[in-house]
C-alpha cells in the first residue's frame, strides 16, 4: 500500500519515472514524493480555496464545483510543467560568482511567472478564506455599520416627522386652556359660595343672602361655566382630531423606519463585507498583522513545489537526465515528449512542515477575533454603570433588575434630592437589534402619555451625549408585583382581587380612552406599593409592548409582543385591539382566583394556530367550589378566542365581576 501512495506521489512531480526507476536515483524517491505531495496538496488548497472565492460571489454550489475542481487542475498540472522544466544545472566549484549566479538566475526566470501567478493567487484567494475566518467580526463590524446608518437614518425620519412634536405640544396647550378655565370657573365659585353663605374673607360683603354682589357674582360664575363648558367641549374635539393625527403619523414614521431598517439589514453582500474587514484590519492591529501572516502563508504554500525545486542540490536524477538529453541530441532523435524533468530535494520533513503551517495561523485567527469583539461588548455593557453618574443628575446607586431589551437601576436624581427608576436600553441588545429603539421610544411615548395614579410615572427621559444610550426616569416604587404575591400563596381572598381588579381596570379604562393599549398586560407588571397606608395599592407598569391605536380596528402586529400565556390569540399576527387587553385581564383574573395560570402547553400552541381550535379552559369552580358560578362565566368571556364574543371594555369586565360576586362595583 506504501508503495503505491509513494508511487503516485512520483506520478504527481513531474519527473520521468523511468529515470527515477534506476537504482542510483532510488535514493532521490523521497525528495520527488515529498514534491508531489506539495503539488497535489497545493492544487486541492487551491480548488479549495477557489471554490470558496466562487462561492462568495456566485452563491451557486453546482456552478463553483466543477470551476473549482477545474482551477485546481489547472495548477497541479501548471506546477508539475514548472518542476519538471526547472533542471539543476551542474556548478563546478572553481566557476566565478558571476557565472554561478548567471545559472542560477536562468533557473529563477523560469520559475518567474508561476511565483508571479502565486502572488497573485495568494491575494485574490486569501481574503475569502480572511472573510471565513474573521465572519464573526466582520458580522458584528456590520451590525455596528448598519446601527450607524440605521441612527442616522432615525434622525433623518424624525426630522420628516417633526409634526408630531408640534401635535403634541399643541395637545398640551389645549389641555392646559382647559385646566386655566377649570380654575376661574372655581375662583368664582368660590366667591358665589363666600357670599351667599356671609363668609369673611375680603373679598365678600359678609351678609349672607342672595344680594346684588351674589346676583353679579352668579352672573359672572354662570358665564365662566357656561365658557369652561364650550371650551372644553371645542378643545377635546380638537384633541381627539389631533390625537388621531399623532398616531397616524406614528404609524407612518413606524413604518419608514422598519423599511429603512430592513433595507439596511440586506446589505451584506461581498462589498460591505470586504469594506468591513478593511476598517477591522485599520482598527485592530492583530487583524492586519493575521491578514498579512495568511497572505504570506498561502504565497508559502502556492509556491512551496517551485521553492522546494529552486532550493534543492544537483543529484543522480539531474545528471542521468542531462546524458540522456546529451544522447537525444547527438543522435537526432526527438524524445522532448518523453523528457519532462522533475525536481529535487528538500524532503517531506520540509514539505510537511509547510502544510502544516496553515492550521495554526487558522486558530491564531480565531482565538485573536473574538477578544477583539468581546472589548467592545464589555465597554458598553450596561451592567457596569452602578456607582457612576448618569446624565450628569442621575446617580445609579445599584442595579434593581432588567428585562428584554432594558435594565433598571435603583438612583438619586442629584438635583431634586428623590429616589427614582432610570431604566436604560441597553447598548449590547440594540447593537443585535435597532428595531428595539423603536420599542423603547414607543414605551417612553405611552407612559409620558398617560398621566394616572394607578399607572407609574415618567419623570424624565433622552439620550445620553457621551455614549447614546437611551433612558427614561421613573417614580421609584416600594414593594412587590402581583406576581410574587401570587407565587406565595395562600389564595387571594376575593375582597382583596375585587380591590385588585378595580384598579387595574381603572388603569387600563384610561389607557384605552388615551387611545393606547398596553399589550403584557399579566400579574409581573402589576405592582403592589408597600407604603400608601392600609389595603392594596397598585400601579401598571411596562408599557414597553404598548401601541396607540390609529383607529378603533385596531392595528397589525408584525411581531410577537406580550407573554405567551397571558396574551390574546390574535397577538400571534393579527389585529389588536383593546380588546386584546380585556383577554390579558381575563389570564390575569383567572391567575389571581385559581391561583394558577389558566392555559397549559397544548392551549399556548392551539394559540399561536389560528387553524386550530381552542381547548377548554378549566372551570374556576373545580379549584374553588365555593366561588359564585356566574364568576366562571365573566372570566370565561374575557379569554373567548373571538375578541368580539369578549366585554367590550375594561370597565365592563369589572362591572360584571362585582355581580357575579354580588358586589356593588362603588363598594
Amino acid at each position: 500500500m506504501m508503495n503505491i501512495i509513494k508511487r503516485f506521489f512520483l506520478m504527481c512531480s513531474g519527473a520521468e519515472l523511468e529515470i527515477l526507476g534506476r537504482p542510483e536515483c532510488r535514493i532521490e524517491h523521497n525528495q520527488y514524493a515529498g514534491i508531489g505531495a506539495t503539488i497535489l496538496s497545493t492544487s486541492i488548497l487551491a480548488s479549495i480555496s477557489g471554490s470558496y472565492a466562487l462561492y462568495t460571489v456566485f452563491r451557486s454550489t453546482t456552478l463553483v464545483v466543477p470551476l473549482g475542481i477545474f482551477w485546481g487542475l489547472i495548477i497541479f498540472n501548471l506546477d508539475r510543467y514548472l518542476v519538471s522544466s526547472m533542471r539543476k544545472k551542474l556548478i563546478p566549484s572553481g566557476l566565478p560568482l558571476q557565472k554561478r549566479l548567471a545559472l542560477k538566475s536562468s533557473e529563477i526566470l523560469i520559475a518567474l511567472p508561476r511565483l508571479l501567478l502565486a502572488v497573485f493567487i495568494s491575494l485574490i484567494i486569501s481574503r475569502p478564506i480572511e472573510l471565513k475566518i474573521f465572519e464573526k467580526e466582520i458580522d458584528a463590524q456590520l451590525e455596528r455599520d448598519a446601527n450607524s446608518q440605521i441612527v442616522d437614518m432615525q434622525d433623518r425620519i424624525k426630522q420628516e416627522f417633526r409634526e408630531i412634536d408640534n401635535l403634541n405640544a399643541r395637545l398640551e396647550s389645549l389641555r392646559q386652556e382647559i385646566k386655566d378655565k377649570e380654575t376661574r370657573k372655581n375662583e368664582l365659585y368660590n366667591l358665589l359660595i363666600a357670599e351667599a353663605t356671609g363668609r369673611v374673607d375680603g373679598k365678600s360683603t359678609g351678609r349672607s343672602g342672595k344680594g346684588p354682589v351674589y346676583r353679579e357674582r352668579q352672573q359672572a360664575f354662570n358665564k365662566a361655566e357656561l365658557e369652561y363648558a364650550q371650551l372644553k367641549d371645542n378643545n377635546e374635539i380638537q384633541m381627539a382630531s389631533i390625537n388621531q393625527r399623532i398616531s397616524l403619523l406614528e404609524a407612518q414614521e413606524d413604518g419608514r423606519i422598519r423599511e429603512s431598517i430592513a433595507t439596511i439589514k440586506q446589505a451584506t453582500g461581498l462589498l460591505p463585507r470586504l469594506n468591513a474587514f478593511d476598517q477591522l484590519a485599520t482598527t485592530y492591529k492583530n487583524i492586519a498583522w493575521l491578514n498579512i501572516s495568511l497572505i504570506i502563508l498561502f504565497l508559502l504554500l502556492e509556491t512551496s513545489p517551485i521553492l522546494v525545486k529552486l532550493l534543492s542540490s544537483r543529484g543522480p536524477y539531474d545528471d542521468i537526465y542531462e546524458t540522456l538529453q546529451s544522447q537525444s541530441y547527438s543522435n537526432k532523435h526527438n524524445h522532448n515528449s518523453e523528457v519532462n524533468s522533475g525536481g529535487r530535494r528538500q524532503g517531506s520533513d520540509a514539505s510537511s512542515t509547510i502544510l502544516e503551517d496553515q492550521p495554526a495561523a487558522s486558530q491564531k485567527a480565531a482565538k485573536v477575533g473574538p477578544n477583539s469583539k468581546g472589548d467592545i461588548i464589555w465597554r458598553k455593557d450596561p451592567y457596569r454603570l452602578a456607582g457612576s453618574t448618569f446624565a450628569n443628575r442621575y446617580w445609579l446607586e445599584k442595579y434593581a433588575g432588567g428585562g428584554g431589551m432594558g435594565a433598571v437601576y435603583y438612583s438619586l436624581q442629584t438635583d431634586a434630592k428623590r429616589r427614582v427608576a432610570v431604566k436604560i436600553l441597553k447598548p449590547d441588545i440594540l447593537d443585535r437589534n435597532p428595531a428595539y429603539a423603536v420599542l423603547f421610544e414607543r414605551e417612553v411615548r405611552a407612559a409620558q402619555r398617560l398621566e394616572h395614579p394607578h399607572i407609574v410615572k415618567v419623570i424624565d427621559s433622552g439620550t445620553t451625549e457621551d455614549d447614546d444610550i437611551s433612558f427614561m426616569v421613573m417614580e421609584w416604587l416600594n414593594g412587590e408585583t402581583l406576581e410574587t404575591l401570587l407565587s406565595q400563596g395562600p389564595l387571594l381572598s376575593l375582597d382583596r382581587i375585587t380591590n385588585i381588579v378595580a384598579q387595574v381596570c381603572e388603569a387600563v379604562t384610561y389607557a384605552h380612552a388615551n387611545n393606547v393599549i398596553h399589550l403584557d398586560i399579566k400579574p409581573a407588571n402589576i405592582f403592589l406599593l408597600d407604603d400608601v397606608g392600609p389595603g392594596d395599592y397598585i400601579k401598571v407598569i411596562d408599557f414597553g409592548m404598548a401601541r396607540i391605536l390609529s383607529s378603533e380596528t385596531g392595528t397589525t402586529v408584525t411581531r410577537f409582543l406580550g407573554t405567551y400565556q397571558y396574551c390574546s390569540p390574535e397577538h400571534f399576527g393579527g389585529k389588536v385591539s383593546y380588546r386584546s387587553d380585556i383577554y390579558s385581564l381575563g389570564a390575569t383574573l383567572y391567575h389571581m382566583i385559581a391561583g394558577v395560570i389558566p392555559f397549559g402547553a397544548s392551549y399556548i400552541n392551539a394559540k399561536a394556530h389560528p387553524n386550530l381550535e381552542l381547548p377548554p379552559v378549566s372551570s374556576l369552580l373545580n379549584m374553588r367550589p365555593d366561588l359564585p358560578k356566574g364568576v366562571d362565566g365573566v372570566v370565561q368571556k374575557a379569554l373567548s378566542k373571538n375578541p368580539n364574543d369578549r366585554q367590550q371594555s375594561a370597565q365592563q369586565l369589572f362591572d360584571e365581576f362585582c355581580n357575579a360576586i354580588g358586589k356593588s362595583c362603588n363598594e
